[in-house]
């Protein structure tokens, strides 16, 4: 196949801010067959680019190598020599992160004659959500939203894909209820406290109907999740058994998957499978919901100071986040239920 455009996608982190590109990156390359997606991204990603014939994958080298201002330019450079080679030389880049990596990326293969378009961030939006007198709340533009526009202004035609309807797994032929559970995220005040996440285990453990599985990261949260694993019945640790891509198969399987405002979240939603997310210190407004998700399965409390940040970094002014702790475990399994319940009513009646 020859193409008349080889498009450099750029987005190297965070996790959920690359899967959240993936469907959309998917749908545009599905739209476009004439044009190459070369998508520049963190190695962990790149099985789920993968079943398109013209989505090429570069896994990033940047923070492996920690290239400061003059390695980054020499990448751009090698960006440009090996593209030429290959016989498919990159003709623009959608910079959907819009760092100051990626800045100085962009900026570098713009001097090569490359169209660029960057990601708007809305930051204006983002700080009237966030500050701490008189609050603008309202939802702001969704990411993936953010991410189609920079595609249009690089001439590619609006799917509108970031509005369309997102297909949700089935469960016919289910004999249990499968519910995934991953408390954990990189902020603090996006996560619920642990006992709580123990107390909604205990009781859910307590119904036989129920397979509970829980997925974690780093060591600490490997080891937290392993005593759930061994206190209580029908509950399994997934942590530190699987690739990322594997535990999205097994996320695909779950009848509802419980998270926090994490990179679950936006996993489960790339494989079809309905969220109950909990929101403490960030809000779905700031547009970082999971695409397709039911906006009445996300929990968070409406007290004045929240939201206080888009990503979680502040430090809480009431010195143990409210927003998180009031957040009940028993309001969590009665959400479980419900959303089961609702969906187990929409199968019987499809």
């Amino acid at each position: 196949m020859t193409y008349t455009r080889n498009i450099l996608v750029v987005r190297l982190s965070a996790l959920g801010d690359i899967l959240i590109s993936v469907p959309l990156v998917k749908a545009y390359a599905k739209a476009n067959p004439k044009t190459l997606f070369t998508v520049l991204s963190a190695p962990m990603t790149q099985e789920f680019f993968k079943g398109v014939e013209n989505i090429r994958f570069i896994a990033d080298p940047l923070k492996k190598k920690k290239a400061g201002f003059f390695g980054i330019v020499k990448y751009a450079r090698e960006l440009v020599s090996s593209s030429k080679r290959s016989g498919e030389p990159i003709t623009a880049v959608a910079d959907i992160h819009d760092v100051l990596r990626t800045k100085v990326l962009r900026t570098a293969l713009a001097v090569s004659g490359m169209k660029v378009a960057s990601i708007n961030k809305e930051r204006a939006a983002r700080n009237a959500l966030t500050r701490e007198k008189n609050k603008v709340l309202a939802p702001i533009k969704s990411s993936m939203r953010k991410y189609e526009e920079v595609f249009v202004r690089l001439g590619l035609k609006d799917l509108n894909f970031s509005t369309a309807p997102y297909p949700m797994n089935s469960l016919e032929g289910r004999t249990y209820v499968a519910i995934g559970i991953a408390p954990f995220a990189a902020q603090e005040g996006k996560v619920w406290p642990f006992e709580y996440v123990e107390e909604c285990v205990r009781i859910l453990s307590g119904d036989p109907n129920n397979r509970i599985h829980l997925f974690g990261g780093g060591k600490k949260e490997k080891e937290a999740l392993e005593m759930l694993e061994s206190n209580y019945p029908n509950t399994v640790s997934e942590a530190g058994k699987h690739t990322l891509f594997e535990e999205g198969e097994i996320i695909s399987k779950l009848d509802v998957m419980v998270t926090m405002d994490s990179a679950n979240m936006h996993l489960a939603s790339l494989v079809g499978t309905p969220v109950i997310s909990i929101w403490g210190a960030t809000h779905p407004f700031a547009g970082f919901y999971g695409h397709g998700q039911n906006p009445e399965w996300a929990m968070g409390l409406a007290l004045p100071c929240r939201p206080c940040s888009v990503y979680g970094k502040k430090p809480c002014t009431k010195g143990n986040y409210p927003c998180m702790r009031g957040i009940k475990p028993e309001a969590l399994v009665e959400k479980i239920h419900q959303v089961i319940s609702q969906r187990a009513s929409q199968e019987l009646n499809s």
